[in-house]
């Protein structure tokens, strides 16, 4: 993951934050592995599911 993208999911991460949404370390792994390319939103979407 690059500096930039890191540096912008933070921001969104603390936007979210501020109208009261929260997010779990895990939480944040799950967004950098799908933004670095590692896992699609489908592939976590079918892991949730299998759980």
């Amino acid at each position: 993951m690059t500096d930039e993208t890191r540096h912008n999911l933070m921001q969104a991460v603390a936007s979210a934050r501020m109208e009261g949404l929260d997010f779990t370390e895990e939480e944040i792994k799950i967004a950098e592995k799908i933004l670095d390319g590692e896992m699609t939103i489908e592939e976590y979407v079918e892991e949730i599911m299998s759980e």
